[in-house]
């Protein structure tokens, strides 16, 4: 029975101790995670869009790269540190020119991004998303 009781008190005990380092780090740690959409339309022409409510790269032929730029910034009075994660159909097909960083109290931060079309890509219209994770430094 008392070694029923002792498992008892450890499982508790690594229970509890997990679920302290989790708030620890999603109060304090983590700060916020934003998710922004991409999308790029492959067809014969090159085209533009400049909307803002998602990552538009517009219009490119097979082959082909578009880029875009975002501004990243905070408001916090302490360093944070930005990591930037690519998911979705077109991932594989985008790099970023500075996907982990540093920002000082009230910086502003230009990322670009490229979208490379593979050759073999036929027309239609694909998506992704970009992750931008931010944390306490």
């Amino acid at each position: 029975m008392k070694r029923k009781h002792t498992l008892f008190l450890i499982i508790a005990a690594i229970i509890a101790t997990m679920a302290g380092v989790a708030m620890f780090y999603s109060f304090y740690v983590l700060k916020e995670v934003k998710t922004i959409d991409m999308h790029v339309k492959v067809d014969n022409y090159v085209g533009f869009r400049l909307d803002t409510d998602k990552l538009y790269f517009g219009t490119t032929i097979p082959g082909n790269d578009a880029v875009r730029g975002i501004s990243v910034f905070h408001n916090y009075n302490y360093l944070i540190k930005v990591k930037i994660y690519t998911a979705g159909y077109i991932s594989k097909w985008v790099t970023i020119d500075n996907s982990s960083f540093t920002l000082l109290p009230n910086e502003t931060r230009k990322v670009m991004f490229t979208v490379h079309v593979p050759e073999d890509t036929p027309h239609g219209n694909y998506t992704g998303t970009v992750k931008l994770v931010f944390t306490r430094w």
